[in-house]
């Protein structure tokens, strides 16, 4: 078991390309978390074995070996995921104009584009976007003002609690 941790604590500080460069973070991270899968299987099926790379604490070291190569590649701009970037304000505007907003398909799709550009959606947030998320806006003297706002009961903390 000790010879198995110590070759997959090898590989996660040793593992590069063929040409020498290194993985990017997630790639080594998938690598390795496959190798240790197959491992695992392979000595289950020739030498019933169970072990687990994952949990065993003789594999911690292997385990803390992948994650510190992982920090250090993360430290790297070119070696780390990219979980999103923000778009130009040309390819914005062709975004916008690309939906005709006469139809309704058109208009729902351009409403979310806007209002995820204006309140930061990104993901799952913009996604589960539905009408009941917004009300109308009133003014101090709770006159119409013929907005609408964002309706403060879908906080991150309370989603839906109203409902």
């Amino acid at each position: 078991m000790n010879e198995v941790a110590s070759i997959l604590e090898d590989y996660a500080f040793n593992a590069n390309r063929k040409d020498g460069s290194e993985y990017k973070e997630a790639t080594l991270k998938t690598i390795w978390n496959t190798t240790a899968k197959l491992v695992q299987q392979l000595y289950f099926k020739k030498f019933n074995i169970t072990m687990n790379p994952f949990m065993d604490i003789d594999f911690e070291s292997a385990r803390k070996a992948r994650d510190s190569r992982s920090k250090k590649l993360q430290a790297i701009p070119g070696k780390r995921k990219i979980s999103s970037c923000a778009i130009d304000e040309v390819n914005y505007k062709k975004m916008i104009n690309h939906w005709d907003e006469n139809t309704p398909s058109g208009l729902q799709k351009n409403f979310y584009l806007i209002a995820a550009k204006e309140l930061a959606w990104r993901g799952g947030e913009g996604a589960h976007c539905l009408l009941h998320y917004f009300k109308p806006e009133v003014d101090s003297s709770s006159n119409l003002t013929g907005r609408y706002e964002y309706n403060p009961i879908f906080s991150k903390t309370q989603q839906g609690s109203a409902m």
